[in-house]
């Protein structure tokens, strides 16, 4: 009797060998290269077939391969450590079950449209089936592993090299195309304080000692009391600060980048000579991607830090940020981390910027730009800073954690005390910036430079704690979410010590840059803010915009004229306040009918401005409006407190 061959083992035959360590290991590698590599694939053809956004570092080709070894090796090193536990757990099938969920799992949540538990289900069914296939090939299976993983290695190191050759090659290029600048014309820097509101600076009046250095700047240049951003979120206001335009104007939105058609005031600045330069620390809009970038030969925003790398991955980025793609996870939370992973302190920022400048020639005038994202949610200044207008928030016991992460209908659904602390480490963060403004300003003085330079310091967009029944930014465009610093110091181009009452928009930035440093470029719209100080002031209404959903062409729009601040909201409801009478906006004056003449002007002046792409549609208003009626006038009109009334004027 002849015995017949064995037939290809069955799962639980396989599992009773025991692979080494050293082959899970090896797996572990390949797996999370070749899952990484095909992120990779999937993002192009997501940013280049697609014209998506993907939202993550330019360093992604070599980044999310990296990423996914660091976090299969660790998942790998857990299976090991729990073999003791079950011998189910030991088998080869156990190893490519694992490897092959996170895999699917990585992909299948990569365009974040899918909710985790059905990403959970479908790469656990893909799994099972996937393992009993490996399963029976393992032998064919680890020497491919064996001998691919070498070359799967070399592939991303050739990205690597790639990617970063790419970008030291198009920065020469760009340096060895300009012209000769003009002698004499100032070096410029323009300094976004990301998401800080006038309300917090000492420079407006607050009673925190947040910005010494800033007043001291202050001192040296013009003070622009009523700066009113255009947005009240990041892109659409540095896209206006960089072109001119109004956000009706431009492409930039929540969904999609600054395109090219009009020419940004970096684009002119290198035309005239000028190396231009940008360093950014909110990556979330301030990147390459979303179009912010054009026109800078040099641009950093994103670090190679440990955890960018992971946050380039999609489990990576599910681990810390959670659906949203920036918040904190809920296993963060659960964690007590609340910190933004990956964040560039303004202190990094501003060495990078005397590094590149150290490095340039002496000869030439530059142009940077630096966007500083300390005081944006979460607020966790360094020390003493985090300390500074408050105690040290306590440690939350992980009971509490625990419940807070499934019972709390939001972040802000917090007691009035934890508000305060929030509101205090905010401020905090404010002060640390004015530190590091206080800092780059000695470096320069240091290197001779500073009576040659531009310096203007502002901010994107303020911050709410609950004074309209909103937080954060992007909501709504009352002052608190638009009211920005605005500071100009150049000596002998600016005077010193003047402060302008007139509402001005952040939008006249390009143009101001353009006229102070001569570069007659007539491309941007707006008016230099140098009018100013100029024998005939011409001060016009403010105008502020706001898509709050995925719609563009739905939006609200404010306007700032004469002491009042019309707003018309996407519903069609319209509201007015005094803000010289009533700074906090309390009293809607809408439906007062003694100011109906006003309402009924600031209305269609808005409709005509909102209709044509020209500044001048909007200066249709008479000189000047009639003040609000007495009556009407709040009692308690002081300045903005720590810590305002929740929901004060909530609609």
């Amino acid at each position: 009797m002849t015995r017949q061959p064995p037939g290809p083992p069955s799962g639980d035959a396989m599992d009773v060998r025991v692979p080494a360590a050293g082959v899970v290991l090896l797996a572990a590698v390949w797996f999370g290269l070749v899952t990484g590599l095909g992120e990779v694939v999937m993002r192009l053809g997501q940013k280049h077939i697609l014209n998506g956004l993907i939202r993550t570092s330019p360093q992604y080709p070599w980044m999310a391969p990296v990423a996914n070894v660091m976090l299969f090796v660790l998942a790998a090193t857990l299976l090991l450590a729990l073999r003791p536990v079950s011998a189910r757990l030991r088998g080869d099938r156990a190893v490519f079950f694992l490897f092959v969920f996170l895999g699917v799992l990585g992909w299948v949540l990569l365009p974040w449209r899918i909710s985790l538990w059905a990403g959970l289900v479908l790469s656990a069914g893909v799994a099972w089936q996937g393992s009993l296939w490996l399963v029976r090939r393992t032998d064919a299976s680890r020497v491919l592993i064996r001998r691919s993983t070498p070359w799967l290695g070399a592939l991303v190191a050739l990205a690597a090299l790639i990617v970063n050759t790419a970008g030291f090659v198009t920065e020469r290029r760009a340096l060895a195309a300009l012209p000769a600048a003009r002698e004499g014309v100032p070096n410029v820097i323009l300094i976004i304080w990301d998401t800080v509101r006038a309300a917090s600076l000492g420079l407006h009046g607050h009673t925190r000692p947040t910005t010494p250095n800033l007043e001291r700047l202050a001192a040296r240049g013009v003070t622009f009391d009523r700066a009113i951003a255009t947005s009240s979120w990041t892109l659409p206001t540095h896209a206006s600060m960089f072109t001119g335009r109004l956000p009706h104007q431009m492409s930039a939105a929540w969904y999609h980048a600054l395109d090219d058609a009009h020419p940004t005031i970096a684009e002119a600045l290198a035309s005239s000579g000028y190396l231009t330069a940008g360093f950014a620390a909110n990556t979330l809009y301030v990147d390459r991607e979303h179009g912010l970038a054009r026109g800078f030969a040099h641009f950093e925003a994103y670090r190679v830090t440990p955890g960018e790398i992971v946050a380039t991955s999609s489990l990576g980025a599910r681990l810390l940020f959670g659906h949203g793609g920036w918040e904190v996870s809920r296993l963060r939370q659960l964690l007590g981390d609340r910190r933004y992973v990956g964040r560039k302190t303004a202190e990094q920022a501003g060495a990078d910027f005397l590094r590149w400048l150290d490095a340039q020639p002496a000869d030439r005038p530059f142009f940077a730009f630096l966007n500083l994202f300390d005081a944006h949610l979460p607020y966790h200044p360094p020390p003493p800073f985090d300390t500074m207008f408050e105690p040290r928030r306590p440690a939350s016991s992980f009971a509490v954690r625990l419940r807070e992460t499934f019972t709390r209908s939001s972040f802000w659904d917090m007691s009035d005390e934890a508000l305060a602390a929030e509101v205090a480490a905010y401020e905090g963060a404010i002060a640390y910036l004015d530190a590091q403004l206080g800092a780059l300003v000695d470096a320069l003085r240091d290197r001779g430079m500073l009576d040659q330079t531009l310096i203007i310091v502002t901010s994107d967009h303020g911050e709410e704690f609950g004074e309209h029944g909103h937080y954060e930014h992007g909501s709504n465009l009352y002052m608190v979410q638009t009211h920005v610093p605005l500071v100009v110091a150049l000596p002998g181009r600016v005077p010193e010590g003047l402060r302008i009452t007139e509402p001005v928009s952040l939008r006249d930035i390009a143009a101001t840059l353009a006229d102070l440093t001569r570069t007659g470029s007539t491309s941007f719209p707006g008016a230099s803010l140098a009018r100013f100080w100029g024998p005939a002031p011409e001060p016009g209404p403010v105008i502020a915009e706001l898509a709050p959903g995925r719609n563009p062409d739905r939006r609200m729009a404010a306007l700032v004229a004469d002491g009042f601040h019309y707003i018309h909201n996407i519903d069609g409801r319209m509201e007015l306040y005094d803000v010289k009478r009533d700074p906090l906006q309390r009293v809607d004056l809408a439906t007062d009918t003694l100011v109906a003449g006003v309402l009924q002007r600031l209305s269609a002046a808005s409709a005509a401005f909102q209709s044509c792409d020209d500044f001048a549609c909007c200066c249709t208003l008479p000189p000047s409006l009639p003040s609000a009626p007495e009556h009407v006038t709040p009692v308690d009109t002081t300045r903005m407190t720590s810590v305002p009334g929740r929901g004060a004027g909530a609609r």
